[in-house]
């Protein structure tokens, strides 16, 4: 009995030092991550086909936002628990509500990504992403969805394959014409 009184008091104690209700952190997991990117337009999974990248969940709006580091499609966020109980029931996916609902054309967003690494022959080529974007309306919660990121590449590719090729005989001769310089 002793004990539980002894707990009991250091419970209260503790309570009264760091109050659960005035010692929730009110910041953004990912605040620091976060970056501005500029929404672009929607689509759906014709976009996607377009681009030859495959939905992992066959979301119903495809989101496409860039900045200056690249290109970033983000797929409609997926409520895990209730698909997960309507499919036994022929159920469909079921889809959140989220920010990018309320988001007009040309806005700029915060979002947060955790990229896979690029491949190092092709750095061009889209890397899956994770994506945390946070919700103004109910701070500190964050969407939390994925879709894909494609670098911005910096450099002129022409000049590139030219000073490669140029002179080598190795390409069709009106487009050596156009593209390498004139002795």
């Amino acid at each position: 009995m002793n004990i539980l009184k002894n707990l009991l008091i250091v419970m209260v104690l503790l309570w009264i030092g760091n109050p659960p209700a005035m010692a929730k952190d009110r910041t953004y997991k990912h605040i620091s991550e976060f970056r501005v990117a500029t929404f672009d337009e929607v689509g759906d999974q014709t976009l996607l086909k377009a681009l030859g990248l495959m939905s992992r969940n066959a979301a119903p709006r495809i989101y496409l936002l860039h900045n200056e580091d690249g290109s970033f499609l983000l797929e409609t966020p997926v409520r895990m628990g209730m698909t997960f109980l309507a499919a036994p029931f022929g159920g469909s996916t079921q889809y959140k509500e989220w920010i990018m609902d309320y988001i007009a054309l040309g806005e700029d967003v915060l979002l947060a990504a955790k990229c896979a690494r690029p491949n190092k022959r092709r750095p061009y080529q889209a890397v899956t992403c994770e994506f945390w974007l946070p919700d103004t309306h109910n701070p500190p919660k964050e969407y939390n969805t994925k879709g894909w990121f494609t670098p911005r590449m910096d450099g002129n590719f022409t000049d590139e394959v030219a000073n490669r090729e140029c002179g080598t005989g190795r390409m069709d001769p009106r487009t050596e014409a156009a593209i390498c310089p004139k002795k």
